[in-house]
């Protein structure tokens, strides 16, 4: 069983490792699976968490989810005629992020707990 502590450095290393990847740029694209990748892992790795509640578990997987994104908005590739207002638009687009990965973040643990439900729960 995984601690919180083991669990946070866990997806803060991944974070280290998205940064690191995106010093060359990222496309759209990129984004998206790093991020649907971070989403998988930090889920599957929460639910190892076996004595924390539903609600602590999101919060942890949404708190890193910010700081992904945190990590990764300078790397967005937004247009050029949008680099002016680079600043608001990443501050507005942490919000839709954030909210689309709270339902990726559900979606994933269902599908976790259908396709594998003897590891969701304790023997």
């Amino acid at each position: 069983m995984a601690t919180t502590q083991e669990l946070t450095a866990k997806l803060r290393e991944l974070i280290h490792d998205a940064v690191a990847n995106a010093k060359d740029g990222l496309t759209w694209a990129e984004i998206g699976q790093v991020s649907v990748r971070f989403v998988q892992i930090a889920v599957e790795a929460a639910t190892e968490l076996y004595n924390l509640p539903g609600e602590s578990k999101k919060l942890l997987v949404m708190t890193a989810i910010g700081e992904l994104y945190d990590a990764l908005a300078p790397f967005i590739p937004y247009p050029w005629f949008l680099a002016p207002l680079r600043g608001i638009l990443t501050t507005k687009l942490r919000g839709v992020v954030l909210s689309l990965a709270s339902g990726a973040v559900e979606a994933v643990y269902y599908w976790l707990k259908r396709r594998f439900p003897d590891h969701l729960e304790p023997a």
